[in-house]
C-alpha cells in the first residue's frame, strides 16, 4: 500500500473538484420544407441535480450530445432526443462508434439513436419506415433491458447493426403475448429470453432532410437465454480482430431464493440450481447446454459459431458457441487494441466485483472458466456437482485482472464505497491516445460511480468520481479516447485528458476504433460551464 501511495503522488497527485452545470445549446434542427406541419418534440425531462464531478489531475470530462441535442425519427419528425433518468425514463447505456466517427447510443429501453460524429449537433432515432422502434420489442426491468449493441467491422460499406437486447415476448410455458414492465418487476413471475438481431441500417430523404433508419431486421440466435425477468440478463456485444462477433450474458437468475418457474419453464432439473447451468459447458455429456453465464464467439452473418471454436464441431449448437463460462453476469466487453485480450466486467453478488483479461477467448470453455456459482472471485459460494476442483489455487478457474471488495476502496479514491456496488463499463485506452492513456484498461464501478484505470504494466488508479448511477458503459472512441453515456444524465460524455490536442488525426483502417480524433466537443463538465457559447 505504501509504493502504491508513492505511485500515486507522482502519477496523479490528488484528485480536484469541478462543479457540472446547465446544459448546453444546441443548433436547431434543419427546417422542413413546407408541408404537413411536424409535431413538435416532446420537452425533454429535467435531468437530475448534478452532483460534484471528482478527477484526478489532467482529467476531465466534455458533453458530446444530451437531452437538449434535436432528434427525429425515420420519418424526418422531432421527438425526444436522449434522456435522463429523472421520471424513470431509462437512460444511454451504451455508445458504439464506427470507423468514421459516427456513432450509434442505446438506451436501456431499447431505443437507438444515430449521430453522424462526435461534432454532430442534431442526431436520428432509429425506427423502421413506420416509426416503430426496437423498444417496443424489449423488456426492461431493472437489469433486463437493451444489452449490447455493435456496428459491423466494415460499417458503413456492411451497413449492419447488431443487437441483443431481453425480449418482451411470453414464453410460451407463459401463453402468447407480451410482458409489461409492471408484471415482471418482482423477479419472480416472467420467464423470459435474449435476442440476438442483426439490423440492416439504409438512408432516406424525410422531412426535408436525409436520416438513417432500420431497413430490415434479421434474427440471429433467439430463445436460447432462458432467465427470470429483472435479473442478470443478456450482456455485451464487440468484434475482435479475427472477424468474430462475441455475445456475453449473465446466468438470468434471481439473487435468493429459486425460482421454481424457472426451473419449470426452461427445463432445469427440480434439484439442480439454474445457477449452475453456467458450468453444464463443462459436462461432456449436457446437450443442449444453455448459454447463460457464458461468452459466445459467433459468425455475425449467421449466429452459429464461428470457424475456430474450441467444439465448433458439436452436434449442439450451443456448445460450438461458447468460449467461456462460469459468469454470473459479465456486463460488458472490450478487445485491447492490437491484441487478441479481451477484458470483461463481471458483476458480483456476495463481496467481490471483478474484471477479467481472457489472453486468448479461443481457447475454450474449460480454461475460461471464472467459476461462478462455485466460486465468486477466489471464495467459495455454492455447491453443486459441478464444482468439484474447481479453484484458482488448482488451476481450474480464472482469476481475475481487478477486483475490489465490497465497502472497501481500491485505489485509496474519494468515491463513497457504502452502498450497492456493480462493475460495470471496460474499455482500453487507444492506440494513438495520448501516452498517459495509452493502452491502459479503464474500469468503473456503476454503484459507487468511480472510474480507474490500470496502466499497461501498473496498479489500478483514481481516474474520476461520478454520480452513482451514472456510467453503464465505457467505449474506446475517435482519437483512442474513452467515452461513456451518462445513464443519469441522458447525456454521452467524452474523458479529456492532457495532452490531448496532440493526438493524431490520421484515419484509421476500416472496423477499427482507433479512428480520427473528432473535432472539440461542445463544452466540459471541468473549466467552463456546460452553457457557454460554443468556439
Amino acid at each position: 500500500m505504501a509504493a502504491l501511495a508513492v505511485l500515486m503522488s507522482l502519477a496523479l497527485a490528488w484528485p480536484q473538484t469541478a462543479q457540472a452545470r446547465g446544459s448546453a445549446p444546441t443548433a436547431a434542427a434543419p427546417a422542413a420544407p413546407a408541408a404537413p406541419a411536424a409535431p413538435a418534440a416532446p420537452a425533454a425531462p429535467a435531468a437530475p441535480a448534478a452532483a460534484a464531478d471528482t478527477f484526478a489531475p489532467g482529467f476531465s470530462t466534455s458533453v458530446l450530445w444530451d437531452a437538449q441535442t434535436p432528434v427525429v425519427d425515420a420519418l424526418g419528425r422531432p421527438v425526444q432526443g436522449l434522456r435522463p433518468r429523472a421520471g424513470g425514463a431509462q437512460g444511454p447505456g451504451e455508445i458504439e462508434f464506427g470507423a468514421h466517427g459516427d456513432a450509434v447510443v442505446s438506451e436501456k429501453a431499447g431505443r437507438l439513436l444515430y449521430f453522424a460524429g462526435p461534432d454532430a449537433d442534431s442526431g436520428v432515432l432509429l425506427t423502421d419506415r413506420s416509426g416503430r422502434g426496437l423498444d417496443q420489442d424489449t423488456l426492461a426491468v431493472r437489469d433486463t433491458g437493451m444489452g449490447g449493441i455493435a456496428l459491423d467491422p466494415m460499417w458503413p460499406r456492411r451497413p449492419y447493426l447488431y443487437v441483443l437486447y431481453t425480449s418482451n415476448l411470453k414464453h410460451p410455458s407463459q401463453g402468447p403475448g407480451r410482458w409489461s414492465e409492471a408484471e415482471c418487476w418482482d423477479g419472480q413471475s416472467c420467464v423470459v429470453n435474449g435476442r440476438l438481431e442483426r439490423l440492416t441500417i439504409r438512408t432516406r430523404t424525410a422531412g426535408g432532410q436525409q436520416v438513417r433508419y432500420i431497413a430490415h431486421r434479421r434474427t440471429l440466435i433467439r430463445d436460447q437465454w432462458c432467465q427470470v425477468a429483472n435479473t442478470h440478463s443478456v450482456g455485451d456485444l464487440t468484434f475482435g480482430r479475427d472477424g468474430a462477433l462475441y455475445a456475453s450474458a449473465g446466468d438470468g437468475t434471481p439473487n435468493g431464493p429459486v425460482s421454481t418457474l424457472q426451473q419449470q419453464s426452461c427445463g432445469f432439473a427440480p434439484d439442480e440450481h439454474p445457477r449452475l447451468a453456467t458450468l453444464d459447458v463443462l459436462d461432456p455429456g449436457a446437450a443442449p447446454v444453455s448459454l447463460n453465464g457464458k461468452i459466445l464467439r459467433l459468425n455475425p452473418s449467421t449466429g452459429s459459431a464461428a470457424l475456430g471454436n474450441p467444439e465448433g464441431g458439436s452436434s449442439d449448437p450451443n456448445r460450438a458457441r461458447v468460449v467461456a463460462s462460469g459468469l454470473r453476469n459479465p456486463y460488458r466487453m472490450a478487445f485491447r487494441p492490437g491484441s487478441s485480450t479481451l477484458a470483461v466486467t463481471v458483476v458480483g453478488e456476495g463481496r467481490h466485483e471483478a474484471v477479467y483479461e481472457l489472453p486468448d477467448p479461443r481457447a475454450g470453455a474449460v480454461t475460461n472458466n471464472a467459476g461462478w456459482p462455485c466460486v465468486e472471485v477466489s471464495e467459495p459460494f455454492q455447491g453443486g456437482p459441478p464444482c468439484a476442483g474447481l479453484s484458482i489455487a488448482e488451476g481450474t478457474v480464472t482469476a481475475p485482472a481487478a477486483t475490489w471488495v465490497h465497502g472497501q476502496p481500491l485505489a485509496d479514491e474519494p468515491c463513497d464505497p457504502g452502498g450497492p456496488n456493480a462493475a460495470m463499463g471496460v474499455a482500453y485506452g487507444g492506440l494513438w491516445a495520448p501516452s498517459r492513456i495509452r493502452s491502459a484498461l479503464f474500469f468503473g464501478d456503476y454503484g459507487r460511480g468511480c472510474l480507474w484505470m490500470r496502466p499497461d504494466g501498473g496498479s489500478p488508479r483514481f481516474v474520476a468520481q461520478l454520480p452513482r448511477h451514472s456510467v453503464r458503459d465505457l467505449t474506446t472512441g475517435p482519437g483512442g479516447m474513452i467515452y461513456l453515456p451518462d445513464y443519469q444524465a441522458g447525456a454521452v460524455r467524452r474523458l479529456e485528458v492532457d495532452g490531448s490536442a496532440a493526438v493524431s488525426s490520421r484515419a484509421s483502417a476500416p472496423g477499427s476504433t482507433q479512428t480520427a480524433r473528432p473535432p472539440a466537443p461542445r463544452a466540459s463538465t471541468a473549466g467552463r460551464a456546460r452553457g457557454a457559447p460554443r468556439r
